[in-house]
């Protein structure tokens, strides 16, 4: 009988256990270096099927629990059901808070939309200009957009207080999203092909694509109040939440 009382607590530890090796364990990992982007990416192919033999088994602890002894019987399921619903909303993931953005609406300018030192990522293509606070790059760090006739991802690493603008000439590549951190530099998976990009390197990792790289457009890290100067008809992207005020 002992052993069978131990059994539902058994059960949950397990539960929890698969499902946070295939979530936030394998994701700060990779983070850290401990597994290789290659490893990674296969691995996380089987993330849904991890999620679901936990809850299998959380399950199956639930119904052998006895409940002739209690509240205290059921606390090891309960227990577990909480962490793996912590694990499986992302709030635990190093990108938790994180976003990408795809063709954010720019707004014509104007001087009160933000302080005059705030600094901003400016791109000029073909005569037209965009302007990025870096607020927004923070909270946003890839952003997939298109201005003068040409598409391009912007990545911002946080750590480095740095942004960079790739071309992107393949229509058959992009979007991208945030799939994961490399040393704290946003990983990015092409939507299309599921290719995984370094951001910084700008180069494919893994996936159909690897070893291809993608080509720098020149941009300008300055303060609104000179890039305003620079190009007054210029187009301004705002954080939702000032967008929202103004």
């Amino acid at each position: 009988m002992k052993r069978a009382s131990w059994l539902p607590a058994i059960l949950s530890l397990a539960a929890v256990l698969i499902v946070a090796l295939f979530t936030p364990i394998l994701a700060w990992g990779l983070n850290v270096g401990w597994v290789s982007p290659v490893s990674a990416k296969s691995l996380m192919s089987y993330k849904g099927t991890a999620v679901a033999t936990g809850a299998v088994l959380l399950l199956i602890a639930l119904l052998l629990t006895d409940r002739r002894r209690g509240w205290r019987a059921w606390t090891p399921s309960m227990v577990a059901l909480v962490i793996i619903i912590f694990l499986t909303t992302g709030l635990a993931d190093p990108t938790f808070g994180k976003s990408e953005l795809t063709d954010p609406v720019g707004r014509i300018a104007s001087m009160d939309r933000l302080r005059m030192d705030e600094y901003v990522l400016g791109i000029s293509i073909n005569n037209a200009a965009k302007a990025y606070p870096l607020e927004l790059l923070e909270h946003s760090p890839v952003i997939n957009d298109s201005l003068g006739g040409k598409t391009f991802l912007i990545v911002f690493c946080s750590s480095c207080n740095s942004a960079l603008v790739y071309a992107v000439n393949d229509p058959a590549i992009g979007p991208f999203e945030i799939t994961g951190l490399l040393h704290g530099d946003p990983i990015v998976a092409d939507a299309h092909t599921g290719t995984w990009w370094h951001s910084l390197a700008g180069e494919a990792l893994v996936g159909p694509l690897q070893g291809q790289k993608l080509t720098l457009l020149p941009m300008q890290t300055v303060t609104w109040q000179e890039w305003r100067a620079e190009h007054p008809d210029t187009l301004l992207v705002l954080p939702e939440a000032r967008s929202q005020s103004r």
